[in-house]
């Protein structure tokens, strides 16, 4: 499955590198949301100064429409792959914890309806 995703600089050009390095990081959300199709993420990458030279000078936002869900993570770091990779820890994080709270409450609610039909045969 291929992820609708859009990637915009601010301050910053999206070189051939950071391109593809984006590109292996959105695999795993493509894995991961596998069953939609209509998956769609948003990625702003930009330098949050031109007058400092050092410290945490970059950032990256990825904003994720999955499922119905709206996922968003930032992340600044001292180059531009390492707000990337801060940025991305922190949105897997975030859908996964999505995705288990999901598959509990699915298996909450059957477990509830099973015990519920089981009353319900003993009142005969």
């Amino acid at each position: 499955m291929t992820m609708e995703t859009q990637i915009k600089g601010t301050g910053l050009a999206v070189t051939p590198d950071i391109r593809s390095y984006l590109d292996k990081k959105i695999a795993a959300f493509a894995k991961l949301l596998s069953g939609d199709a209509a998956a769609r993420m948003d990625i702003e990458i930009g330098k949050t100064t031109e007058h400092h030279q050092t410290g945490n000078i970059f950032r990256a936002e990825m904003n994720l429409h999955a499922s119905g869900q709206y996922y968003r993570a930032v992340a600044e770091g001292e180059g531009v792959f390492a707000a990337i990779d801060g940025a991305d820890a922190k949105l897997l994080r975030e859908v996964r914890h999505g995705k288990h709270r999901h598959q509990s409450l699915l298996r909450r609610t059957g477990a509830r309806v099973k015990d519920a039909m089981r009353r319900m045969g003993n009142w005969n």
